[in-house]
Formats: C-alpha cells, sequence, structure tokens
C-alpha cells in the first residue's frame, strides 16, 4: 500500500490498462525509415545472435530449471543491451550513454530512493552530472518488478530535467515498457522476447521489438543541454 500510495496509482487497474508497443513508441516519436534504419536492423541481428549464445550457454531463463538463480535474468539483459547501447553510442547518436549497475536513484527529498540493477545514464561533460535516461528492473515476478521499476522512475524522473523517463520490466522472456512524464505513467502490453524456437526470421518480425523501444528510450525524453546547462549555472 505503501507505494501505491507514493505512486498515486491503484497497480492493479493501472496494470489492467496497459497499452500496446505501437502506442508507447508513437508517443516517443519513434520512426526507424530514413536514418538510421540499416543500423537499427543489423543491432536487431546482433541482439539475436546473443540471445541464441545466451540460450546454448545458459538455457532458458525459468524458475523451473535447478541451476535457475536471479542472475540469469541480469546476465541476459547484458546479452541483449549491450549491442544496443553501442550501435546507439557509435553508429547512430555519436553519444555518451553508459550503464551503470545497481544505482540507487536519490528523490529530491532524499527521504526515500528508487534502486535500478540497470540504469542508463548519459554524461554530459565534465563536472556535469549524469543525466538519466531509463531503468531495467529485473524480476521472476512482473508484479514486483513493475512496483520497483515505477518508485524509481518517480525519482529519476525528478532527478533528469523534468521529461520524460523510460523505464523496463522483466522477467527474462517477458518485458515491458514503461513511461513517465512527471504526471502520468503509461505501460505497455507484455511481449516476449525470447522463443525456444530460435527462428531468426520468427524473432526480427516479433522480439526484435524490444530494441525499437530501447532506442526510443535513448532518443527521447529531456534535453541534456538544457540539464547541463543548469548544472553548470548558465
Amino acid at each position: 500500500m505503501a507505494a501505491e500510495e507514493r505512486l498515486n496509482l491503484d497497480l492493479q487497474e493501472f496494470v489492467s490498462e496497459a497499452t500496446s508497443v505501437d502506442h508507447i513508441l508513437k508517443e516517443a516519436g519513434y520512426e526507424i525509415n530514413g536514418f538510421g534504419e540499416d543500423v537499427i536492423k543489423r543491432t536487431k541481428e546482433k541482439v539475436f545472435c546473443h540471445i541464441a549464445e545466451y540460450l546454448q550457454f545458459e538455457g532458458y531463463p525459468t524458475e523451473a530449471g535447478p541451476d535457475f538463480k536471479r542472475a540469469n535474468i541480469n546476465d541476459l539483459i547484458l546479452y541483449i543491451i549491450g549491442p544496443i547501447l553501442w550501435d546507439f553510442n557509435i553508429e547512430l547518436e555519436d553519444g555518451n550513454v553508459i550503464l551503470r549497475r545497481e544505482k540507487e536513484i536519490i528523490s529530491p527529498d532524499s527521504k526515500t530512493g528508487g534502486y535500478g540493477e540497470f540504469v542508463v545514464v548519459e554524461k554530459c561533460g565534465p563536472g556535469v552530472a549524469e543525466y538519466l535516461m531509463l531503468i531495467i528492473e529485473s524480476k521472476p515476478s512482473l508484479g514486483e518488478a513493475i512496483k520497483h521499476c515505477l518508485l524509481a522512475m518517480k525519482d529519476m524522473w525528478s532527478k533528469n530535467g523534468g521529461g520524460k523517463v523510460y523505464g523496463f520490466v522483466t522477467t527474462g522472456d517477458d518485458w515491458r515498457m514503461v513511461s513517465y512524464d512527471g504526471i502520468i505513467f503509461w505501460m505497455t502490453e507484455k511481449f516476449t522476447v525470447l522463443s525456444t524456437s530460435n527462428c531468426r526470421d520468427r524473432w526480427m518480425k516479433e522480439g526484435s521489438v524490444l530494441v525499437d523501444c530501447i532506442i526510443a528510450a535513448l532518443r527521447s525524453g529531456s534535453n541534456p543541454i538544457e540539464i547541463a546547462k543548469k548544472d553548470i549555472g548558465v
């Protein structure tokens, strides 16, 4: 109940009102036609190969497995987001996006702090605070992951200059994308990224939407230049 009071949300109702992935991508202004289309396609192919490698060595991440641990999910997340962040920095945006592991996000009142297992930030320049871009929360239960992710995003929004922030919750195979503009949270219906068939064509058609979602989140949000000006007193 404490989480629902702070978020001003009925979590059960919030989950039941999930929207489509296409809706959030449209709200983020995401398009892949033209500039970056070939890069994004190659990125998707890289991610598929990384997932195939993970499944070959680790097996399908399920609690039914005798050696399953939460770390298995986090390993998979790194396999997935590594090539996305690399290509975003090097080929799409010439950015300075970096990954922080197990990062606490302190709210302005310093009384509460969201916590993210994976937090993507952009370093705006020497002596300039990190610009928070998106957060990924992993748990065997999507319900618990959603609650923790929403709390972290609320604190994250207060720290990034007031623009839209994004989060992802995942059990490893199932994912949801969340957005927050300081007033309203939106969350997608869950979509599946893994497949036991390991079919490339099927994954490129269905599972690769996760790549679109993460790139959309990285491209959207606050203006880091304006944040940098505030941080250096301009």
